[in-house]
């Protein structure tokens, strides 16, 4: 899915502990050709779903997702059914990364997102939070849901799950070989010009 120097330039960005989320997200935009944003930022989602990042990591990797597209309403962003996926499936974590996590889904899904935030690092989101503090309440996980559901159903269920409507014949009609026409030829149905 990605190069190995896209990947390389990927870590080397996320790997700024003590550059702030909005520096990152502009290192990224600079790195990356725009045409290029869905497929890498795609790659980070299944990095975060298989747990092939560093804790630190995952905070940036999860604020790019959503500056990506933050100008969009929630209905047309891409990624946010992985964002709030990944919020749903750990409000209920125990381990401090995860609970992190969490903090920062929830700012940056709440409907006012806060505006100090961008200027922190995650580092400092780190330092500045405390497991023992009170968690912030989740945003609204079914409007948001809702948003993008309407947009899914237009969709249908073949296509969001990625089967192709359409099934090869596994065995091409007998057709008589022309002269110096191979087996495989004929069976792929190929021509010689």
């Amino acid at each position: 899915m990605l190069t190995q120097k896209e990947t390389l330039a990927l870590l080397e960005i996320l790997a700024h502990e003590d550059k702030s989320f909005e520096t990152t997200a502009a290192a990224f935009q600079r790195a990356f050709v725009r045409a290029d944003h869905f497929r890498i930022a795609s790659a980070m989602c299944i990095m975060l779903d298989d747990g092939l990042m560093a804790p630190r990591h995952c905070l940036s990797a999860l604020y790019i997702i959503h500056d990506l597209y933050k100008n969009e309403p929630p209905g047309v962003h891409p990624f946010m059914p992985f964002l709030v996926g990944t919020l749903d499936s750990i409000q209920h974590a125990e381990d401090e990364a995860r609970l992190l996590q969490r903090y920062l889904l929830c700012q940056l899904l709440a409907q006012t997102p806060s505006k100090d935030l961008p200027k922190l690092s995650p580092a400092e989101l780190a330092d500045s939070w405390s497991s023992e503090s009170d968690l912030l309440p989740l945003p609204n996980l079914a409007a948001l849901r809702e948003s993008y559901a309407q947009r899914d159903a237009q969709v249908s269920e073949l296509h969001r799950a990625g089967i192709s409507p359409l099934v090869p014949d596994g065995q091409p009609p007998e057709q008589p070989r022309s002269e110096g026409e191979t087996a495989v030829e004929g069976a792929l149905g190929l021509m010689r010009l």
